[in-house]
């Protein structure tokens, strides 16, 4: 354990330090917090980036068109997702509004009837049970439904969680376990020697550690001296919520990228877009207005329903789309990064498999797809 002096409120010296705390970040800082002095560097707010406007929808089987290492790692971390809340209900008190009623795929064509056919059989011989409706049983299921109707796939082991509450219990989590959250100071860069992470530089100051822990989402690389460099796009996600009657929809249901995902209380989120404006956050009329042309064809009876809430979030994608996990080039540095639409999925099994490998354990949930060294490497460290 690092032997630690103060200066201005932070330590000098840290056995850990991990950059972000979104629910990535925060998952792997509460996890860590047993093996000495930990800190979380925040650029913004905790928790209030692509994390806060997630819908929290997990979802492996209506998200994954394959059985691919996407596929794997989600269905993985969703078998463990149940104990996780549980956990951390039982440790902090906030009840993150788990439900595990399923979602519903709609198809309103045949082509698209025809595409989650095929996933049903895939999906099938991984163990998923996942049940073909016909449009009578959708309706039967979802009354509120006006979307005319080819057929869906019921999918009851896809679940969801209130994203903006479980930041609230994980951050409370972080607390209570002894982790340092500094909100509002940026990381420039990863500091490093013979080939070794030192510690990171930070608003003006250099924090040491001799395990750094980047899980800086869309910002990650603005990040001086990280290796491998990995290219962030961010992808812009606008989203709505209504005023609802607490049962106009028992199930998430999904139709194509559109979505309905209920909430305790009558609210009914909306989602989403997905669009390439880097940086640039924000709603727009066309986004907005897209999205209730979308929950109008779905429902009419949604349509009437008040909007109460507006946001939009940056989704971190890799250029693959795919997550970044794992080791990297310089001893000591490790990356969780690029969950793009899945962070509160992905959440507690990155949160594992970073923690066995800082532990020095090799993780049975490692992806050799996600590894890090993808990606090029600096060859002139």
């Amino acid at each position: 354990m690092t032997t630690s002096s103060t200066t201005g409120g932070l330590l000098n010296s840290y056995d850990i330090i991990v950059i972000g705390a979104g629910a990535i970040g925060l998952a792997i800082a509460r996890r860590l917090a047993g093996l000495g002095a930990v800190l979380v560097v925040e650029k913004g707010a905790t928790g209030r980036k692509a994390s806060w406007a997630a819908a929290g929808m997990l979802t492996p089987p209506s998200e994954a068109s394959s059985p691919d290492a996407f596929f794997r790692f989600g269905a993985r971390s969703l078998c463990g997702y149940r104990s996780f809340v549980d956990e951390l209900r039982d440790e902090t008190g906030v009840d993150m509004e788990y439900r595990d009623n399923g979602l519903l795929l709609l198809a309103s064509d045949a082509d698209t009837l025809d595409s989650i056919r095929l996933r049903q059989e895939w999906q099938a011989r991984e163990g998923f049970d996942t049940v073909l409706l016909s449009p009578e049983e959708v309706r039967r299921m979802e009354p509120a439904l006006t979307l005319e109707l080819s057929g869906a796939l019921f999918c009851p082991s896809d679940h969801h969680v209130r994203p903006r509450l479980l930041i609230d219990a994980l951050s409370a989590s972080c607390v209570l376990r002894g982790v340092e959250i500094v909100e509002g100071t940026g990381v420039d860069e990863i500091v490093q020697n013979g080939g070794r992470v030192q510690g990171v530089l930070a608003g003006g100051r250099t924090l040491s550690a001799p395990v750094v822990i980047v899980a800086a989402g869309a910002w990650a690389s603005g990040i001086r001296g990280m290796d491998p460099a990995i290219e962030m796009c961010p992808r812009k996600g606008q989203m709505l919520a209504l005023a609802a009657p607490e049962n106009l929809f028992d199930h998430v249901v999904r139709w194509g990228h559109r979505y309905f995902v209920p909430r305790t209380g009558g609210e009914l989120i909306v989602g989403s877009t997905d669009e390439d404006s880097g940086f640039e956050a924000g709603v727009t009329a066309e986004g907005i207005d897209g999205l209730l042309a979308a929950a109008e064809r779905m429902s009419a009876r949604a349509s009437a329903c008040r909007v109460i809430e507006t946001w939009s979030g940056l989704r971190p994608a890799t250029r693959d789309r795919l997550p970044a996990i794992g080791p990297t080039a310089l001893g000591g540095l490790f990356y969780a990064l690029g969950h793009y639409r899945n962070g509160i999925l992905f959440a507690p099994l990155t949160a594992e498999v970073v923690a066995d490998l800082v532990e020095g354990r090799e993780s049975n949930a490692t992806e050799e797809a996600f590894s890090p060294l993808r990606f090029p490497q600096n060859r002139e460290r």
